[in-house]
């Protein structure tokens, strides 16, 4: 999904301070972006640097909420 501009990577900046990860948990749904449940904890792979932009991913068949 990177590499359609459907996915991104967050940097430790964002994930490492919990004033901006609550922000992003609280504020990034509304503009179409989430972390996938896969990535999130207790999921398969823990990734939670790793959001997508939900309506691009699941046109393509791939999301995994």
């Amino acid at each position: 999904m990177h590499g359609w501009g459907l996915a991104i990577d967050l940097c430790s900046k964002e994930t490492g301070d919990s004033e901006v990860f609550s922000w992003l948990w609280a504020n990034a749904p509304s503009y179409g972006w989430q972390n996938p449940s896969w990535a999130q904890l207790g999921g398969s792979k823990y990734e939670p640097w790793h959001w997508e932009f939900v309506s691009g991913v699941a046109e393509k068949g791939e999301w995994q909420g």
